[in-house]
């Protein structure tokens, strides 16, 4: 896991990223690995209308002989969420207060399955081949079955003037396929200097519905009113990079250029009737098509070495993004420029083979997506109403990060404590579109402080068994304003969590988690 990432990688992202790192097989011949998943039943009765499914399988087949190496691998997997939601809303408009209190299922049910092939070809000792492709398809269905009692009150002298129930089945799918081609080539000069270049396709189609049924509490075949949400959402990207590296004085230097060119495009639908009988009619406010196209160039040099017991690492990323937004109601497209420089820096010293400290700085963009910027509502829930705004700019985020690690005999320890500036944070913020339903708005919402601490410790009592304990908090403040200016933000809250997970090595081939 790495929280400042070198220049190399892309800027995405406040959390850093997991590097993972595979080592070339040395044995020539055929292996087959295959895992099976099992979730155990829920610890909570959340009284949903399902119990949650959770298992899963994969199954990976790789051949090797003598320059190739060639993988195939399958994997499934159903993983549901259950869950319940409370809430209590209120609109207040003149003198009229409007309560709408609503408690009911929300649950998820959530499938997905993909194949993926690598291949590499070892052309000789200094140049390398890799291929792959991935095919993947995601289904994910969220059910929110929620009771409603609306109440309104005369505020001039506190009187109920009218009270209603009814029962909302608010049920959305998600579905997406995916596919994902890519090309590498690698050439070593000698042993200090290689360059690679590499090509990336994506082809991804994501669509869906929300079907939002409010219905008379005490007959579910009486539909009071029904609106349905189609979306259709195609997505082609293509990326290129170029890296060179030359091992120098200390360290190792590295140059590089990217490329990331994405054009998405959405479609969707905004259809409703009252009773069961009427046939569903186009609201056209509610209806149009949308296309955002991102481009992205990127270059960056790189030094990291050692020196004695301390590894330093500096970068500097440049990057000039294009971001353009149009829609099918003839005006003129929304573009938004940007040069931004991404600077960042580690250190790590070790006072001995089992302390270190270390320090790491690094700026990064959090890139807006098509819900953000799509202005056109969609009806989320019976009270939400929710569009985005595509004068959204991009948050950037400045990570500051200090962490102690130490090893014992048995035991392993780390300590980390962070702090992030985030300008232009995007939220989303409500506004009254009528006297039951809110407009939920992205929209950027000022300036975030988030600081926090995270640790953790690996403990190994006996042979063969490992457990970690782990836990992180941290507190965010956002301050600015909304609407224009009319509206201040000032808000602040804790976020914690608690993780752990015990192994034990059964056998040298066995082993349970």
């Amino acid at each position: 896991m790495i929280t400042a990432p070198s220049d190399r990688y892309d800027a995405d992202g406040k959390a850093g990223i997991i590097n993972i790192v595979t080592k070339k097989g040395s044995i020539d011949g055929i292996s087959l690995s295959t895992n099976l998943q099992y979730g155990l039943p829920r610890i909570k009765e959340y009284f949903n209308a399902e119990e949650p499914q959770r298992y899963g399988a994969d199954v990976s087949l790789n051949y090797r002989k003598n320059k190739l190496d060639l993988g195939l691998a399958l994997n499934y997997l159903r993983n549901d969420i259950a869950g319940r939601r409370v809430g209590d809303v209120n609109t207040t408009i003149g003198d009229i207060f409007t309560s709408f209190p609503s408690e009911g299922e929300r649950s998820l049910k959530r499938e997905n399955y993909g194949f993926r092939a690598p291949a590499t070809y070892y052309l000789n000792d200094k140049n390398e081949l890799n291929a792959g492709a991935y095919l993947g398809h995601r289904d994910q269905y969220r059910l929110a079955d929620i009771y409603y009692n609306n109440t309104k009150t005369d505020l001039n002298n506190n009187t109920v003037i009218g009270q209603s129930q009814y029962f909302n089945s608010n049920l959305v799918l998600k579905s997406g396929t995916f596919k994902v081609f890519n090309l590498d080539y690698l050439h070593r000069f000698d042993e200090t200097s290689s360059l690679s270049l590499s090509a990336l396709y994506e082809n991804a189609l994501i669509e869906g519905w929300t079907k939002n049924r409010n219905l008379t509490i005490d007959n579910f075949n009486d539909t009071l009113q029904y609106t349905l949400n189609n979306g259709y959402n195609p997505l082609k990207a293509f990326r290129a990079k170029i890296d060179y590296e030359k091992t120098v004085v200390h360290g190792k230097l590295s140059v590089g250029y990217q490329l990331r060119n994405q054009l998405q495009d959405r479609a969707f639908d905004y259809l409703e009737k009252e009773e069961n009988d009427e046939a569903f009619v186009v609201y056209p406010e509610f209806t149009g098509s949308i296309s955002v196209l991102n481009r992205i160039h990127g270059l960056y040099p790189q030094y990291a070495g050692q020196v004695n017991k301390l590894k330093f690492s500096g970068r500097l990323r440049f990057e000039n993004a294009y971001r353009r937004f149009s829609d099918d109601r003839g005006g003129e497209p929304f573009e938004l420029p940007l040069s931004n420089l991404f600077p960042s820096a580690s250190l790590r010293y070790n006072f001995s083979d089992t302390w270190a400290l270390k320090a790491a700085y690094s700026r990064r963009v959090q890139r807006s997506t098509n819900n953000e910027l799509n202005p056109y509502p969609e009806r989320e829930h019976s009270e939400t109403l929710e569009q985005g705004d595509p004068r959204i700019r991009p948050e950037f985020i400045g990570l500051y990060e200090v962490g102690l690690s130490k090893d014992f005999k048995k035991a392993t320890f780390y300590w980390n404590i962070y702090h992030q500036n985030i300008q232009d944070i995007v939220n989303r913020v409500n506004s009254v579109y009528n006297d039951t339903i809110l407009n939920r708005i992205y929209t950027n919402a000022g300036r975030a402080k988030l600081t926090g601490s995270d640790l953790g410790a690996t403990l190994s009592p006996i042979k063969n068994l490992k457990a970690f304990l782990g836990g992180n908090i941290y507190n965010l403040e956002i301050r600015g304003f909304l609407f224009e200016n009319a509206l201040e933000v000032s808000s602040r809250g804790w976020v914690y969590a608690v993780y752990s997970n015990i192994s034990y090595q059964i056998t040298t081939k066995a082993s349970l988690t």
